[in-house]
């Protein structure tokens, strides 16, 4: 009913989310057993990992657009541990949209990712793949790991688009400027106030949940001075 229109707005645009894929190798007995030490030293563990930012050819000076995350965990059988690196484009040109599915509040929204929209995203995250092959090259990695399994022989552009992911991170449905103010508060109405990852305008390069604790307690700081 058009009369139950309040604002139009362009609510559902510009989805955002940090998105790439990962690389695999084959067990190692090396691996096994340092995994059965560590865990002997410090107790069970779910997926130990760590970050390193990188800057693709493609990325301003004195920054970075990538998250490569290696990880360790327990095979699917228990009987060793098996590890790999995931490549996440930081800084990504493509957005997607959620839309409505039909008039019923219950239904499900309909979610277009929209990842790869922009072909310069693709040239990134291979560029990522790449910057993780040489660094499992490296003594401290290559002694742990066995022959790559993913994405192996396949070209690198074809096994991109075949197993992108997202990053959990999906931000910018509500952005400010577009659905609401500095303020948070929904453009044409009152009483209002959206305070959450869908406001951010841009995607930070990192995980987005200390910037929405601090979007949130920055708006909670303007609501209470009114």
């Amino acid at each position: 009913d058009p009369q139950l229109v309040v604002a139009r707005l362009h609510l559902g645009e510009a989805l955002l989310d940090h998105h790439g894929t990962g690389i695999g190798w084959e067990r190692t007995p090396v691996l096994d057993q340092e995994g059965a030490d560590h865990v002997a030293r410090t107790g069970p563990v779910f997926k130990p990992h760590s970050f390193v930012k990188a800057a693709s050819t493609s990325c301003a000076p004195g920054s970075w657009d990538l998250h490569l995350l290696s990880w360790v965990s327990p095979s699917d059988d228990g009987s060793g541990y098996e590890a790999g690196m995931s490549v996440f484009h930081m800084k990504p040109g493509s957005a997607g949209r959620v839309r409505l599915r039909s008039g019923d509040p219950g239904a499900l929204p309909m979610v277009e990712r929209g990842f790869l929209l922009d072909p310069g995203d693709l040239d990134v995250v291979v560029e990522g793949i790449e910057l993780a092959r040489e660094l499992a090259a490296q003594r401290p990695l290559a002694r742990l790991l066995g022959a790559e399994v993913a994405p192996g022989p396949e070209r690198l552009p074809a096994y991109v688009r075949r197993t992108m992911r997202n990053y959990f991170h999906p931000a910018g449905t509500c952005g400010i400027g577009r659905v609401v103010d500095t303020q948070g508060r929904v453009l044409g109405m009152e009483g209002l106030v959206v305070a959450d990852a869908s406001v951010m305008p841009t995607l930070p390069r990192a995980n987005t949940n200390l910037t929405t604790v601090a979007i949130a307690e920055r708006l909670a700081e303007t609501i209470r001075a009114r």
